[in-house]
């Protein structure tokens, strides 16, 4: 399925939509107003929370967890490549991804075992950041666009001012 990710710029804490393919709104993810490290609630249309995203501080690469009712059900690890973005993200759960990413994180390839999981691109020349994400048929398509919003604040967290 191919989702829309757009972030919100005129707000005071941060928060994205996501649109289905057809372009009507699926999901909302809100920000923590004040909190050290970055925090994230991710929504279903009528307010229930189905994932909860926290930065976890004090590391050399970005690391982040991903919450779902109480436990922890995946971890975001960023890894050193020379040319790009690397990442692995651990759950026993959803199962094991790895990511790979441009040199300038513009674009990104997720997969599962070797498998193809998504694709994740930036688009260019918009006003927010905004991103098309494809995801396989079989994923659960909540916690992939978690891990997608959790990349977005990986590797341009810089608008905010903090990584």
């Amino acid at each position: 399925m191919i989702y829309k990710v757009k972030q919100k710029i005129f707000s005071v804490r941060d928060g994205y939509h996501v649109f289905d393919q057809y372009d009507n709104r699926a999901f909302h993810i809100m920000g923590k107003f004040f909190s050290i490290g970055k925090k994230f609630r991710f929504l279903d249309m009528s307010g229930s929370e189905l994932f909860f995203i926290k930065q976890k501080l004090f590391r050399l690469f970005p690391t982040y967890e991903i919450w779902q009712g109480g436990q922890r059900v995946a971890l975001f690890k960023g890894k050193f490549r020379m040319f790009g973005k690397k990442a692995v993200i651990k759950s026993e759960q959803y199962g094991d991804f790895k990511l790979w990413g441009s040199v300038m994180g513009w674009n990104f390839r997720i997969t599962n075992n070797g498998a193809h999981a998504m694709e994740i691109s930036k688009k260019l020349f918009r006003l927010s950041d905004t991103y098309a994400i494809d995801i396989a048929d079989g994923l659960y398509d909540p916690f992939m666009l978690a891990v997608a919003t959790v990349v977005d604040c990986a590797y341009h967290g810089h608008r905010q001012g903090k990584r």
